[in-house]
């Protein structure tokens, strides 16, 4: 039995919907919309997520997708398990979801085997339910169970912020309870499986506020040639008439700043300071194949290696490269909607 059909047959055991899981593009269809997904998370692990969109519009259907993931994230799935948006959305890597939701089947059934700690009855006099955080009595009104510990329904926050949490709103990081926001902030891997990477990050590489305009770019410039000198090998450029054989990954040495600039004026698809650590020419970020010299997943995993989220790919192209392809600035493409950031990633092959 295929991964897709395993995949389906569980979900129409669990709730009942009817899954094709005999074609590829049935099975990727009936999942789509996100619907059937949140619906499966809530029946095991109920109230998982608080909002599942009915509306058909691409942007909702995302959105059901991404809660999804998130919610697989929350209930223990482990991060390799989990997909990207656009591998199900786009049908890029339906084989990742079947692996996601046969993962979800096994944690599941894991933690219905867990074994559970007795609870206080008059058959055991004397037993007492201890809070793991202020180690007082719980009694039955005011017990919640989480992480295999005993808690007062007060006491369980997050262990970051101490906002107060439940049962199914917390994220666990090494026996700890952490709410969604500082988990992400804190200890959710950079650019893996989405997300964007954490301007903490940025703060911690880059110069103070108030370093000069020409220490802040000599500084950028400096990160670009280390990290791309370090990471692209020289090779020879492929001529027009070999068509079998991929284009290799180009390198791109940048020229000596002797002075900042306040608009400098690059040639295309040469790296000049920006705000981030790392930036890479735009033949090299984007999609185009006849243009791109490995396979989108050689591209990937290389993208990977650098530490670069393949999907926000445009955070890496120089500030007036950018603008550029966009017709706008960095700051200006992030107060877009997410789906118009999507369509603009798509329209420059950068999705």
């Amino acid at each position: 039995m295929s991964l897709q059909a395993d995949a389906a047959s569980w979900i129409r055991l669990i709730i009942d919907e009817d899954v094709d899981g005999s074609d590829e593009e049935e099975f990727q269809l009936a999942l789509k919309s996100g619907q059937v997904l949140c619906k499966l998370l809530n029946t095991l692990y109920p109230g998982t997520v608080a909002n599942i969109r009915k509306q058909n519009m691409p942007f909702m259907q995302m959105e059901n997708i991404s809660s999804y993931i998130d919610g697989c994230r929350s209930v223990g799935v482990p991060e390799p398990e989990l997909f990207m948006t656009a591998d199900l959305f786009e049908g890029k890597a339906i084989d990742s979801v079947a692996k996601n939701i046969l993962a979800l089947k096994r944690t599941s059934q894991s933690a219905s085997k867990a074994p559970v700690k007795a609870k206080f009855t008059p058959a055991s006099p004397g037993a007492k339910t201890i809070c793991r955080a202020c180690g007082k009595q719980v009694y039955q009104t005011e017990l919640i169970r989480a992480l295999n510990a005993d808690w007062h329904k007060i006491c369980l926050r997050c262990d970051a912020c101490q906002k107060t949490l439940t049962a199914g709103s917390f994220v666990d990081h090494d026996g700890k309870p952490f709410c969604k926001n500082c988990y992400d902030k804190h200890h959710r891997p950079k650019g893996y499986h989405g997300g964007n990477v954490s301007d903490s990050f940025h703060e911690a590489i880059s110069p103070s506020s108030g370093d000069s305009p020409a220490t802040s770019a000599n500084f950028n410039q400096a990160s670009v040639v280390r990290n791309v000198s370090d990471s692209f090998p020289e090779t020879k450029p492929s001529t027009a008439s070999d068509t079998s054989a991929p284009v290799p990954w180009r390198q791109t040495t940048p020229k000596p700043v002797e002075k900042a600039s306040p608009a400098p004026a690059a040639p295309s698809g040469e790296m000049i300071s920006s705000t981030a650590d790392k930036c890479l020419p735009y033949e090299e970020l984007m999609n185009d194949l006849s243009l791109q010299v490995l396979t989108a997943d050689e591209a990937i995993a290389k993208w990977k290696s650098l530490d670069i989220d393949p999907s926000c790919r445009e955070k890496y192209l120089a500030d007036w490269e950018f603008e550029r392809i966009f017709g706008m600035t960095k700051a200006a493409f992030e107060k877009q909607g997410n789906w118009k950031k999507v369509q603009a990633r798509k329209d420059k092959h950068l999705f």
